[in-house]
């Protein structure tokens, strides 16, 4: 099933109370943004409950909690953009296995809420917390928390089977969270009959429009210290309501009314007045400095959810040339994850500007048999998708910037391609012999 919710208060997508043996399946739960909403909840002695191969995301308060001594077995979910992933809370005990917590502020939490009745018990295994914004766990002094098999990319978790690591997701903006053949996370876990398995869920599904996220950082400009900015990017095909959105950390703003286009990047300034006025949709943003050492740079919708942060630094393996010797941080592909050193690049060319140039790619031979070469004058190129005749997927490409590319079509049946290059520009038609 599909949920979907809205902001009023008190609404669950899903609510047991006193079920034994019941089963959660194969649902899409999102945009539950009331107080005290949560995508599933579990009450009133729910026993045995078994919360499997879920999507759930974009919830302001918990997207699985867990109370009033109910038992679960919470396993191959995908927890994105909520406050807490799974919270366990008055006696109530959880099982928590080979799930994905993507940018959850707490993704698993154990705590007393009712005063005197008691904490919650959780052993967990195989999991990947990822970009974790406000703590990877909590556990207060009347709960316990088991862990083993776990990776993290954002703390070093107090456990001897820990894993501080890069999960290296295919496409998290995206919401494609399967494993590249480099991710630490491959085989990385153990299952209940002792044999290695992968960290993380294994429950795949669509690929889900993104929303905005920090696509470059100027934080320590070479001849003037106040020109320093930050470009917000919208990587969907949908334009996004900005309006009330806040930016926190390293400086303050809260945004007007204004709207983002598929697409499109606008810039955060300190001080208006250093940039041209050919700059559309420039925002001064209202205090603060970007520190030239490093900081926070939070980014969260209107309704408090966390929805990009990079804690960004001015050594390696962040790139240097950043570091007031006149480039600035710039993110390979909105693809990539932000809050990896590795994702962004030493840039001189700003995507502001860009978005004034007109694409132009160069793309041969055509016919080809092996090896198609795909070139641009003026563009970086980010992302390459290919498709069949009739507009089926056949391959997506993350290039790791520059404006040149050769592609290997030898795998590729005969037939005719085109290609989706930066999301926005599609390509004739290549015969494939």
């Amino acid at each position: 099933c599909t949920f979907r919710g809205n902001n009023r208060v008190d609404t669950d997508a899903i609510d047991y109370d006193e079920v034994e043996g019941g089963i959660i399946s194969n649902n899409r739960i999102y945009n539950f943004l009331g107080f005290n909403s949560d995508g599933i909840d579990l009450g009133e002695v729910s026993k045995d409950v078994l919360v499997q191969n879920n999507l759930i995301y974009n919830c302001t308060d918990k997207g699985i909690s867990v109370g009033q001594e109910s038992t679960v077995r919470v396993e191959d979910n995908v927890l994105v953009n909520c406050n807490q992933g799974i919270a366990l809370k008055d006696l109530s005990i959880a099982e928590i296995h080979n799930n994905t917590f993507y940018n959850v502020g707490i993704p698993i939490a154990c705590f007393e809420k009712s005063v005197g009745i008691g904490g919650g018990t959780a052993f967990a295994s195989n999991c990947i917390l990822s970009n974790t914004p406000v703590s990877t766990t909590f556990v207060d002094e009347h709960s316990t928390l088991e862990m083993q098999y776990m990776l993290s990319d954002t703390d070093t978790l107090m456990m001897s089977e820990g894993i501080y690591g890069h999960p290296r997701f295919q496409d998290p903006t995206h919401f494609d969270f399967r494993l590249m053949s480099t991710s630490a996370a491959l085989t990385a876990g153990v299952d209940e009959d002792g044999e290695p398995v992968d960290l993380g869920s294994r429950f795949f599904h669509e690929a889900l429009e993104p929303t905005v996220l920090i696509s470059a950082i100027q934080y320590n400009p070479l001849e003037n210290g106040d020109a320093e900015f930050i470009d917000i990017h919208n990587p969907s095909t949908q334009k996004i309501d900005l309006e009330s959105y806040v930016l926190s950390g390293a400086v303050e703003l809260v945004f007007p009314d204004l709207d983002i286009r598929a697409g499109e990047t606008i810039r955060l300034v300190k001080d208006a007045n250093l940039f041209p006025v050919s700059v559309k949709k420039l925002i001064q943003w209202e205090t603060g400095k970007l520190s030239n050492k490093g900081e926070l740079i939070r980014l969260s919708d209107s309704n408090g959810i966390i929805i990009d942060q990079v804690i960004y630094d001015d050594s390696a393996p962040w790139p240097t040339a950043a570091d007031g010797e006149g480039s600035f941080l710039r993110l390979v592909s909105t693809a990539l994850d932000n809050h990896f050193a590795e994702s962004w690049i030493a840039g001189n060319t700003t995507t502001v500007d860009e978005q004034a140039l007109t694409p132009v790619y160069s793309l041969g031979p055509n016919p080809v048999q092996a090896q198609l070469t795909l070139s641009s004058d003026n563009h970086e190129l980010r992302t390459v998708r290919i498709f069949d005749a009739v507009g089926r997927p056949v391959r997506v490409i993350y290039p790791r910037g520059g404006k040149r590319m050769d592609i290997d079509v030898h795998t590729l049946s005969e037939g005719y391609y085109y290609l989706l290059v930066n999301g926005e520009t599609s390509l004739p038609f290549v015969k494939i012999n």
